[in-house]
């Protein structure tokens, strides 16, 4: 979401989360992972000072649209010194919120939603695509969801994307660098960790 609207107010639903999940790029052992929650995780050191921590986390937590790959948003600000955030399309991140279901997920759509961030018809539209990737049952509670927006206008704010860090612009997105296969199978509910993804590079969920 901040990736998308980076210079944009957000609103203190939208803000309650102080923990970032980073997918890093190489990293079929999950070391760096480990690395990341060691050094910038929860209640370290980072986390005392900057009010917020980074769980490091492997492809394999994220329940997501089939074509989320072609959605996401890069994130390269001047000072990053040519390292890419890549960020999760708006859209995306509130159909695996909305897949999710915890309360916490339901007042960040909800935010996202009504703040324009995101249009609720497609992440209707995305939950649709998913019945490959996603139980059933989590995806009916959350097409049940969603359906409390049917009425709202589809109306989004444009996006302020940053990627003033790139001289040449960002590259194209390769998914299979942070260890996403991109397979129809149905994908775990669990298991954090372990996965693929250069320290030059991360994936945000």
């Amino acid at each position: 979401m901040f990736g998308a609207f980076q210079d944009r107010f957000m609103g203190e639903r939208i803000m309650l989360s102080a923990e970032a999940d980073l997918v890093p790029a190489h990293d079929p052992t999950g070391e760096k992972a480990d690395l990341l929650d060691g050094r910038i995780g929860e209640l370290s050191e980072f986390h005392a000072t900057f009010g917020f921590d980074v769980d490091g986390v492997e492809a394999a937590t994220a329940l997501l649209p089939p074509s989320w790959h072609n959605r996401v948003i890069p994130f390269a600000p001047t000072d990053a010194n040519g390292v890419i955030g890549w960020c999760l399309h708006p859209t995306d991140l509130l159909a695996s919120k909305a897949v999710a279901n915890r309360t916490k997920d339901h007042e960040f759509i909800d935010a996202a939603i009504r703040s324009r961030l995101a249009e609720a018809n497609a992440v209707r539209v995305a939950l649709d695509t998913m019945t490959n990737t996603t139980h059933p049952q989590q995806l009916n509670q959350a097409q049940r969801f969603m359906q409390r927006y049917r009425n709202l206008d589809n109306n989004t704010l444009d996006m302020s994307i940053d990627t003033s860090g790139l001289r040449d612009g960002a590259p194209a997105f390769d998914p299979s660098l942070f260890g996403f296969s991109l397979t129809t199978e149905r994908a775990p509910l669990t298991n954090r960790h372990r996965r693929p993804p250069e320290p030059d590079s991360g994936l945000s969920l």
